[in-house]
């Protein structure tokens, strides 16, 4: 039932209402392991490495043609040009339009059915982009849309008698936006590759790792922004002449060049302004001393309490891959992955010892588990019913063992308690007869 629905041989959904638990404990089970392990192995594995093929090879062609070649020595030549041209063209026509074409399904399909979410309380956006990878896809898509429709070879296709060219005065004037979206859509494509870190349960836990700490620096950067604004608006309005804190801007910058320690100027610099010494004081020791601290210790604890599920949470990411492939998988492709585990064939508990069908064998080491005694007892001979079973002998010697120490333990924690009934009925007479010697003495009765 966590591998296979019965009634048709379809994919079990038990594993994906696994993954929208998110306990991690869950997901170490050794049986939900081996479901997922199986599935890995057998199916996702190649189906996940072809997904991944050829946006590899995407990026390879889209360093290619932005961060090599144009930086190379031979950049102005002919063949180099010719290599940026189709590096480029590679690029809008295949990856773009892929990425055009899936995420128009997608939003599509969500506004059809409904799936949306509100986005700054007027947007009505497709609720599939919740998850980091679609929506680092979604936003890839734009700026390639952006780099096309700035691309220089297009600006400069005039200029026959040096084409391809790249670099003319009708593109110039878009060059500087062309290179930000370009570095947007370069960082975009690396990070999009973190997918591959499910291949590895250890590598993966420290990928997530880094994700919980990134949450800790948003908390810490908001609260740090809040802190350079506070002091840069206070400090600006205050009469000094210090130049590097003469606005806002540049008090913020200040501010926090002296927070991370790449401020050049020197403190006694400031010596005849005593306020705003005592201002920068006061910013110093929240954000470098109370801050920063604090900072660590979020991260110490959150590092804790992840390290405590490590492997769960990975392995929690690896079943949400699992089932994010198996949808797209085709019938054929399942029943195939079926044949393949051979779940007709009756299973062997030893050599020659076949048991029952309808299960997945795993061997281990045989001294992982040692058996003294094997606790089957197995009969040879006909099973006609005229022929009666031989009488067991010997099988109930561990009961009728166990049976008798029990009875002697009961036994000496009978005896113990008789013994000591009588200590304790000579100690409370004793008492007795001390609490009544000392009323005597002082002229009272005893109760």
């Amino acid at each position: 039932f966590l591998l296979i629905n019965p009634e048709d041989n379809s994919v079990s959904e038990t594993l994906s209402w696994l993954v929208a638990a998110k306990n991690p404990q869950t997901m170490s089970h050794e049986v939900v392991v081996l479901v997922s392990d199986t599935m890995w192995n057998g199916l996702i594995y190649r189906q996940f490495i072809y997904s991944k093929v050829w946006f590899i090879i995407s990026l390879m062609f889209f360093m290619l043609g932005q961060a090599i070649l144009p930086k190379s020595d031979s950049a102005g030549e002919l063949p180099c040009r010719l290599g940026i041209l189709f590096s480029r063209l590679l690029i809008y026509c295949v990856t773009m339009c892929r990425l055009l074409y899936t995420h128009s399904k997608f939003c599509l399909r969500a506004y059809r059915e409904g799936e949306t979410m509100t986005c700054l309380r007027c947007l009505k956006v497709p609720s599939y982009l919740r998850d980091p990878r679609d929506s680092g896809g979604f936003l890839l898509m734009l700026l390639l849309m952006m780099m096309c429709a700035l691309e220089p070879l297009f600006y400069c296709l005039p200029e026959i008698s040096d084409f391809p060219s790249y670099d003319c005065p009708a593109a110039e004037s878009l060059s500087w936006e062309y290179s930000v979206f370009c570095m947007g859509a370069m960082a975009i494509h690396w990070l999009l590759l973190v997918d591959i870190s499910v291949f590895s349960t250890g590598l993966s836990a420290f990928v997530l790792v880094i994700g919980q700490v990134l949450s800790e620096m948003t908390r810490f950067l908001i609260t740090l922004v809040w802190l350079l604004l506070t002091f840069g608006s206070a400090i600006s309005v205050l009469e000094h002449p210090y130049f590097e804190m003469r606005d806002i801007p540049n008090t913020a910058i200040a501010l926090f060049s002296i927070t991370i320690r790449l401020y050049e100027d020197d403190y006694r610099n400031m010596l005849a302004e005593p306020a705003l010494l005592a201002t920068v004081f006061v910013f110093v020791t929240a954000s470098a001393v109370v801050l920063l601290n604090l900072l660590i210790a979020q991260i110490n604890c959150s590092y804790v309490y992840i390290y405590q599920d490590m492997v769960g949470f990975a392995r929690l990411n690896r079943a949400d891959v699992i089932c994010e492939t198996l949808e797209k998988a085709t019938a054929k492709t399942w029943l195939n992955f079926v044949d393949t585990l051979q779940l007709d064939v009756p299973l062997e508990f030893n050599e020659g010892d076949v048991g029952l069908a309808g299960g997945i064998q795993v061997l281990e080491p045989s001294g992982l588990h040692p058996v003294t005694e094997d606790s089957i007892l197995r009969f040879g001979g006909s099973s006609a019913l005229e022929m009666p079973w031989p009488e067991e002998t010997g099988h109930h010697e561990d009961e009728d063992r166990y049976h008798r120490i029990s009875k002697m333990l009961k036994s000496v924690l009978k005896n113990v308690g008789k013994s000591t009934k009588p200590k304790k009925a000579a100690v409370a007479a004793e008492v007795y007869n001390s609490q009544s010697s000392e009323s005597v003495l002082s002229g009272s009765s005893p109760e």
